[in-house]
């Protein structure tokens, strides 16, 4: 599954969050955040770890087909 980059942002943004501040709860270096967010496909986990330190569902980060 693709995320969809544009959502991060609006959520992180919805949140005053900096993605540095988005990628400590989520467990992901700032640098791995970035190369996240532009791969073709994910892991779910990385998928699921993104969406809690959002506390969004995995569903709302995902870029629908």
């Amino acid at each position: 599954m693709k995320i969809d980059k544009r959502k991060i942002v609006l959520l992180t943004a919805e949140r005053k969050m900096t993605f540095g501040e988005l990628s400590e709860p989520a467990g992901i270096s700032r640098g791995n955040l970035v190369t996240v967010l532009n791969r073709e496909n994910n892991q779910p986990r990385t998928i699921g770890k993104l969406a809690e330190a959002l506390g969004v569902e995995p569903s709302a980060i995902v870029e629908s087909n």
